[in-house]
């Protein structure tokens, strides 16, 4: 990239509707069913969200907040993500695209603004393994019903209300 900045792209194809998908991404019940233990969202552009992890290992938990930059239904998501130490306090941006394929959604991941110096480098890699589980455990949410981050990361989860 021009400006010495990488990016995490993933694509999946979930075998559900846009409209499963991006409610899975945005409403805040829907998120801790395969991502977050507690949060809020309010998904509109400017809209405030708030994402809570937490661990059986607390040195693990992690929040992240800010507000929505883009949000357009069944199509479209982006916001801020707070890089933290790693990033020197730098925000990185999510981008997810949906768009509709035969059988279902076809989920593309678009997480920008890494830089490409050593310091971004165990970030990143992090990161990317991150993404790559939790979009794994969102496909495995919206078709099977089933939710994997206590038994393979140690996530505290909430069962569902």
């Amino acid at each position: 990239m021009s400006d010495n900045k990488r990016a995490i792209q993933q694509t999946m194809i979930i075998a559900a509707s846009p409209d499963k998908v991006f409610k899975a991404l945005t409403d805040a019940r829907e998120l801790t069913r395969w991502w977050i233990t507690r949060g809020t969202s309010d998904a509109h552009p400017g809209g405030r969200f708030e994402y809570v992890f937490e661990f059986k290992d607390p040195k693990q938990n992690g929040k992240q907040s800010g507000a929505y930059l883009e949000v357009v239904a069944n199509q479209k998501l982006s916001y801020p993500w707070e890089a933290g130490e790693f990033g020197g306090g730098n925000n990185t941006t999510v981008v997810f695209a949906l768009s509709e394929v035969e059988g279902g959604t076809r989920l593309e991941l678009d997480h920008a603004g890494y830089g490409s110096d050593g310091a971004w480098g165990p970030v990143y890699d992090m990161t990317a393994q991150a993404w790559g589980f939790f979009l794994g455990n969102l496909k495995t949410y919206l078709e099977a019903g089933q939710d994997n981050r206590s038994a393979v990361l140690g996530q505290i989860t909430h069962p569902a209300a």
